[in-house]
């Protein structure tokens, strides 16, 4: 696992649904052979690079044992200007698979010299 902190949108409200999007750019000189991003949400998510869809979840696991997703994403990294996104969805209900806390999402990995961790302030969101 990583010591990246979880992020979510400031100053959001407690609500039945909440969608944030999260947005990393940076440019790359040359494509690295692989770039593997790990990221774990506590509830739904999406991932693109490059606008193509590159997975969705959670892993699935019991929320006393989290796990996350790992994908390597360099087939889909091209050189210039990249974009990595993930699209949080919040449902504010819980089960045994989401726990009664809002919603997070960490990210790490690298690309080339970019750390992609959550704990860069790269990282911008926006709440839907």
């Amino acid at each position: 696992m990583t010591n990246a902190p979880f992020i979510w949108a400031p100053a959001v409200e407690e609500q039945r649904l909440t969608v944030v999007a999260f947005r990393y750019e940076f440019e790359l000189s040359e494509l690295p052979n692989e770039s593997v991003f790990h990221l774990f949400a506590n509830s739904h998510y999406h991932l693109q690079v490059n606008g193509a869809q590159v997975g969705y979840g959670p892993a699935r696991s019991m929320p006393s044992n989290p796990s996350y997703d790992a994908y390597d994403i360099a087939s889909y990294l091209q050189t210039g200007e990249n974009v990595i996104a993930v699209l949080v969805a919040h449902t504010g209900g819980y089960s045994f698979h989401h726990m009664p806390m809002p919603g997070a999402f960490v990210g790490w990995g690298n690309c080339g010299s970019y750390d992609l961790s959550t704990a860069s302030a790269q990282w911008r969101c926006c709440v839907s």
